[in-house]
């Protein structure tokens, strides 16, 4: 990673986009519901019935830049 001396990184900030990469951002009760199309880190449906309780009920759908991930 490189860094600038005028920028200050936030450790917190460094540590939760490490655990989201390595680790991904898992999400399994929700997982487990029908659906097409998934979401490739955490794997919700983004389609189908299993996307539509998604969206209505935690609002999360498909991203607007990447429609394989979860706007989350």
């Amino acid at each position: 990673m490189t860094q600038h001396d005028h920028e200050q990184v936030d450790p917190a900030i460094t540590e939760i986009w490490r655990q989201t990469l390595v680790d991904g951002h898992k999400d399994m009760p929700s997982s487990l519901l029908p659906g097409g199309s998934r979401c490739g880190m955490c794997q919700i449906p983004l389609s189908g019935f299993g996307g539509a309780l998604m969206k209505t009920f935690r609002g999360r759908a498909a991203s607007r830049k990447n429609p394989a991930m979860c706007n989350f």
